[in-house]
Order: structure tokens, then sequence, then C-alpha cells
């Protein structure tokens, strides 16, 4: 009994430990990434049409290893994206963002959106949409090793939340199969 009683705790230990540890590497990959998508360091490659499940797909190569994927769908009301680090073939970390906006209704809410929209637009055609109620505002973090979610943050109107049961399950899967879409897509 007591054996087993320790090897549970040693056990939830390491694994703790090794996910931590594997997120300093991931968080250090990222950032690596990063400064290369701000150097235009990658060579970019986009679909030449919609992706399968929907929206723009655009691959970035290092060395002619694809080491990031961005994807953005959404419609005049929203924006969802994914971006997906990878390392060996295999993500290692993504990050997604759902935001819809709140949905003029009335003549007047539309007035209101199309002043908003004219205000709070910049010369290159960026709107700055901060300022707008949203009906939705997500922004997720997920850290993956070997086809698996080891660590993640979910995040709501900028609040931490804690999975629902089968969440993180479905969100794995939902992960790799857009990521898999997007690699064949990609490679044609």
């Amino acid at each position: 009994m007591r054996v087993s009683f320790l090897f549970i705790i040693l056990n939830f230990l390491f694994s703790n430990f090794f996910a931590q540890t594997n997120a300093r590497a991931t968080d250090k990959y990222v950032e690596q990434i990063n400064k290369y998508l701000n150097n235009k360091s990658l060579i970019k490659k986009d679909l030449d049409h919609m992706s399968v499940v929907g929206g723009m797909v655009a691959g970035y190569y290092l060395n002619k290893q694809l080491v990031f994927i961005k994807t953005n769908y959404g419609g005049s009301f929203s924006d969802i994206s994914y971006s997906f680090y990878i390392q060996n073939d295999s993500i290692v970390y993504v990050e997604e963002s759902k935001v819809v906006l709140k949905e003029p209704i009335t003549e007047k809410e539309y007035a209101e959106y199309e002043r908003y929209v004219i205000f709070h637009t910049d010369k290159h055609g960026n709107t700055d949409l901060t300022k707008w109620p949203l009906s939705t505002d997500i922004h997720n973090a997920y850290y993956l090793k070997a086809d698996k979610i080891i660590k993640y943050e979910l995040k709501s109107f900028k609040k931490q939340l804690k999975p629902i049961e089968n969440q993180l399950e479905e969100t794995n899967a939902d992960l790799l199969s857009r990521f898999k879409t997007h690699v064949e897509e990609l490679s044609k």
C-alpha cells in the first residue's frame, strides 16, 4: 500500500516536472520562431485556394522545413485564427483565438457600427475593434508532446478557465485534424 502510494506521488511529481521542463523548452522555441517571423527570415507559402476546413492558410519554412502554420477564418463580425508551431514534423505549441463581435441588429446599431469602423480604421485598412463590444473573446494556448496536450491555458475575456468534461480530448483531436489537413494542403 505504501509503495503504491509512493509510486503514485512520484509519478505525479515527475510528470508535472516533465511538463514544466518541456514547456520551458517549447517557450524558447516559440520565441525563436517569432523572431524569425518578425525578421521575415522564414519562407512563406500561401495556399492558392481556401483550405478544406475554411479560410486562409500560410506555411512558413526554415531551410525547407515547415516550422509554423498560420490560419485565419472568419466573416465580417468574427475572426478565428490558429498558430501552429512545428518542430520535427510535430506540433509543439498552438495558439487559438476566437473573437466574435456583437453583431448589430437594428438599423441604429448598424449605423453606430459603421461610424465606429470609419473612425477606428487606419490608413492601411486595419480596424481597431478592441473597443467594440464582443460576444466571444477566447485566447487559448496548448503545449503538445507526441500529439497530446500536456499543458494548456484557457482564457475567455481575459479570465482563466478550467476545461469542461472532454474539452481537452476534443480540442486535441480537432487540432491534430486541422494540422494534418493543412500540412497536406501545403505539400501540394
